[in-house]
């Protein structure tokens, strides 16, 4: 005996339903709660620099963020950027050590790695 797709999909169609539900809530309870990465490439940006000072540093940085999924879904990437006080740099070549403040995320997501490592910036006078 030959069943038809049409028989197939139409006999015992609430209990399909129900399991394809019921497989859904499960398999979505148990991911939300994974950490899980994602790498983007964010822009390098300075404030407070001084007119008579020229800023040398990569224009980008690739970071890999880790977080629930859910909160990295939230995070609005095209407004995302590294900002660093130019206040802060003296003349010549300066190490800088990022955080997670400096890309202004939340306290659920944690800046995991960027790259150039080191990252280096250089400050020279006009």
């Amino acid at each position: 005996m030959v069943l038809s797709p049409k028989k197939i999909l139409s006999t015992n169609a609430p209990l399909k339903v129900f399991s394809m539900i019921l497989g859904y809530l499960v398999w979505s309870v148990f991911s939300s709660g994974n950490t899980t990465t994602i790498t983007q490439e964010v822009p390098l940006c300075f404030y407070n620099a001084s007119e008579k000072c020229i800023v040398n540093a990569p224009e980008t940085l690739t970071v890999t963020l880790a977080g629930k999924r859910a909160d990295l879904h939230s995070i609005d990437y095209d407004a995302l950027a590294i900002h660093l006080n130019a206040h802060n740099l003296e003349p010549g070549i300066n190490p800088i050590q990022l955080n997670k403040d400096t890309l202004f995320l939340p306290d659920t997501i944690k800046l995991v790695h960027y790259t150039p490592i080191p990252l280096v910036v250089e400050m020279t006078k006009k």
